[in-house]
């Protein structure tokens, strides 16, 4: 992996505080209340070590946008205010195989009402051609962040040689729309991620 090319606005890795509380006997809300416990904004320091050695990457997490609210230090894109409830999706992927995967969002816009932000082919092009420069492998499995990033990259698979799977988006306002976020079911989607 290229480190020297990440975009330090919009990509990081699925990397969070962890509770100091056995998790294994937790049901998944009360392991999502323990990160939300746990959390602190930005990309937590312990794991900067582990970037260095990153022989390969087989799931990138894929974001629609940056909201205005986003943390602008190095690599804090998904890492920001407690308010963007970021500990959801840190609570799901802990104990899987996308625990630590790449993160980016497919558009540089920045704009908290997601709905202003129309997304493109130029924006699948744009992130295949960014994963290729980052040195990650085009057979990894792309993991898109609710319906919007699921549509746009579904409609360009032929741009895609990897997998894409959908996972409903971790924000709170996510709740009671369908498809809402169930931490259990969440967690479960992605124990099972080819």
């Amino acid at each position: 992996m290229n480190i020297n090319k990440l975009n330090k606005d919009i990509d990081s890795f699925a990397y969070w505080n962890v509770p100091r509380v056995d998790l294994s006997s937790c049901l998944a809300e009360e392991r999502e209340n323990a990160f939300r416990r746990a959390y602190r904004p930005g990309f937590p320091s312990g794991y900067r070590q582990r970037l260095l050695n990153t022989s390969g990457v087989g799931y990138v997490f894929v974001g629609k946008n940056r909201g205005n609210r986003g943390n602008t230090e190095e690599l804090a894109n998904f890492h920001g205010s407690i308010q963007s409830a970021d500990y959801r999706l840190a609570a799901a992927a802990y104990g899987t195989a996308t625990w630590g995967a790449f993160m980016t969002d497919i558009s540089d816009e920045v704009n908290s009402n997601s709905r202003e932000v129309k997304l493109r082919t130029e924006n699948v092009e744009t992130l295949m051609k960014h994963l290729k420069d980052v040195g990650i492998p085009n057979t990894v499995t792309l993991i898109a962040l609710g319906k919007d990033v699921y549509t746009i990259l579904e409609a360009n698979k032929g741009l895609i040689p990897g997998k894409i799977v959908r996972i409903p988006h971790y924000s709170r306002i996510n709740i009671g729309k369908y498809p809402h976020w169930d931490a259990h079911k969440v967690h479960e989607l992605l124990q099972k991620m080819p």
